[in-house]
């Protein structure tokens, strides 16, 4: 058992120190290996930082689902929210690779009917697929959030609002890019800058239907986020820098970078304070997309990572 646990402290220490890969490895040993429920729920806990989130759904998935047991066998009901939580943001992510092929498969406004029986088969069976996920995500993080707060953990709490808000996020920008594709004034989003992040060019490009529910959910998870800085803050724990960071992000990918810099800034603060050296560094690179208006962004869906 001792060894068990100096093994988990010595790959906790290489991701600590950016060593991810290689901490990753050891960590997924030791989890085969050890029968320690608690261990095994600290494991996961480090894989989730460790492993990309796009490229191991299904593991990750699986992971959380164990981790969510094991938390209950050890009476640790928060961190099962927490698991919880972070299934509920795999799902998200699986939804990003299903909304990317139905894009792909998108009538184009003249079109009466699709150009093949089997696009229009896959594109059913996508639609269905989708429906399907979403509403198992919706669930699941509805589930982890009722459940912190009848744990009373504040962190946990704060946690799953983080996980909350990133879904919504997601869901915005899907939303947006749905109502960019026939859209005969989509190409104005593209040519004109000042456009994709103001409120004015939000109503210009989709109408005021649409802006007003893109609105809606824009307001749902950057309260969402603030939520649980402030719970972060009220707690004094430092992750209220990473819920700044995570707000500044999803509202810079919106092109939206005023307000992601005024965000940017308290998480910049808390990072100094605090000495996170992480936090800094993710800081330092989401500063130079802002500076760039994002045209130093990868492609993560074909797999495309920064240097």
């Amino acid at each position: 058992m001792l060894e068990n646990e100096a093994e988990f402290v010595a790959a906790f220490s290489d991701l600590m120190s950016g060593h991810r890969q290689r901490a990753a490895e050891s960590l997924k040993s030791l989890y085969v290996r050890t029968a320690d429920a608690q261990l095994k729920v600290k494991i996961v806990d480090a894989l989730l930082s460790a492993l990309d989130h796009l490229k191991n759904i299904d593991f990750l998935s699986t992971l959380c689902d164990e981790a969510a047991k094991n938390a209950d066998a050890i009476g640790r009901p928060g961190m099962r929210a927490y698991f919880m939580a972070s299934k509920a943001e795999l799902l998200s992510c699986r939804l990003i690779f299903v909304h990317h092929e139905l894009s792909c498969l998108k009538m184009a406004p003249c079109w009466l009917e699709f150009s093949t029986e089997a696009d229009r088969d896959r594109h059913r069976a996508l639609t269905e697929e989708s429906d399907k996920i979403s509403a198992e995500c919706q669930r699941v993080i509805e589930g982890a959030l009722s459940l912190a707060e009848r744990c009373g953990d504040r962190k946990i709490l704060g946690r799953v609002l983080m996980s909350r808000g990133n879904i919504w996020s997601q869901d915005y920008m899907h939303k947006m890019a749905e109502a960019l594709l026939g859209n005969r004034r989509s190409g104005w989003w593209l040519r004109f800058g000042s456009l994709r992040g103001s409120a004015i060019g939000t109503y210009v490009i989709f109408g005021t239907s649409i802006a007003r529910k893109l609105r809606d959910k824009a307001a749902l998870f950057v309260g969402s986020y603030l939520s649980a800085a402030k719970i972060f803050e009220e707690a004094g724990d430092d992750t209220s820098g990473y819920a700044y960071y995570n707000l500044a992000n999803d509202l810079r990918m919106m092109y939206r970078f005023g307000e992601a810099t005024k965000y940017l800034v308290k998480a910049s603060a808390v990072a100094e304070r605090s000495g996170d050296r992480k936090l800094m560094s993710l800081i330092e690179i989401l500063r130079k997309s802002i500076s760039s208006k994002n045209r130093d962004v990868p492609d993560y869906i074909n797999g495309e990572l920064r240097e």
